[in-house]
């Protein structure tokens, strides 16, 4: 557990800082194996930014519903605080702020000071849903949206922001962690001048924030650390999501079965 929690403070001291002024942006890769404790460590990561300032916190949850629920699922009872399953799949008359303390706000301090739900268990994002949920996104409390990798889903939450009338929260820091981030995030297009919707989706989320930090887990980073860098003066060109600014390795537990214990190096071993 400590080593976990040291790789969350050395991606948080990489990130961009949510105190500082002006625009800055930072981007950053977090390396698991499968199955060995990446939700666990973003949870972790969402905490601390949160604790560190971050206003609007965005989590790509995977590309199929189920997976988007069992992200929202720990994201409720590790960062939220709230059950949004029970919230029901109605879109209105949601009220929220009755709700029972869960996971993380069954602490000392329940549920003061907790992020406001922008997404629940049963609904991903949408302009109703956001209604439903009462979310004033002028207000200074800090919200998160677990949306599901499609770019339609993205753009909508994209044109949300951009249309909000405050336009002060497009300056707010935001934090957007990409699960699964080798999956329909990198452009896969041939020509240069194309780019994949996804792609373009996560990117135009990032370009609608002026203070930002993107953070990608993956236990396959090879297609990720491959994205080709531009550094000419051709404007039609960017360097993508590639993670120029860190790349971190998340600890193997002790009694973790990877691949290595069931393939080992030595085939006289049992």
């Amino acid at each position: 557990i400590w080593d976990n929690e040291k790789v969350i403070d050395r991606c948080i001291d990489m990130s961009g800082d949510p105190k500082r002024d002006g625009p800055w942006e930072s981007r950053g890769l977090v390396m698991g194996n499968v199955q060995s404790g990446k939700t666990l460590n973003f949870i972790g990561l969402i905490n601390k930014a949160l604790d560190a300032g971050y206003h609007t916190i965005i989590v790509i949850g995977g590309h199929l519903k189920e997976l988007r629920e069992q992200t929202q699922e720990r994201v409720d009872a590790g960062a939220i605080g709230r059950d949004s399953s029970k919230f029901g799949k109605q879109k209105g008359g949601i009220n929220w702020q009755d709700s029972e303390p869960f996971g993380v706000a069954n602490s000392e301090n329940g549920l003061q000071g907790r992020p406001h739900h922008g997404t629940t268990y049963h609904q991903d994002f949408g302009a109703p849903q956001a209604r439903a949920l009462g979310l004033n996104y002028s207000n200074p409390d800090p919200v998160i949206f677990v949306v599901k990798k499609n770019y339609k889903l993205l753009n909508n939450l994209q044109k949300w922001i951009a249309d909000w009338d405050d336009k002060k929260v497009r300056d707010r820091p935001m934090l957007l962690i990409d699960d699964e981030a080798d999956y329909a995030s990198i452009n896969t297009k041939k020509s240069l001048g194309k780019v994949a919707a996804t792609n373009s989706a996560i990117k135009g989320l990032l370009k609608t924030f002026s203070r930002k930090t993107y953070i990608g887990y993956t236990a396959t980073p090879f297609a990720n650390v491959f994205i080709p860098q531009f550094t000419g003066g051709d404007e039609q060109f960017d360097d993508d999501l590639f993670p120029r600014d860190f790349m971190a390795t998340i600890p193997i537990p002790e009694n973790y079965c990877g691949q290595d214990f069931f393939f080992p190096q030595n085939s006289e071993e049992d």
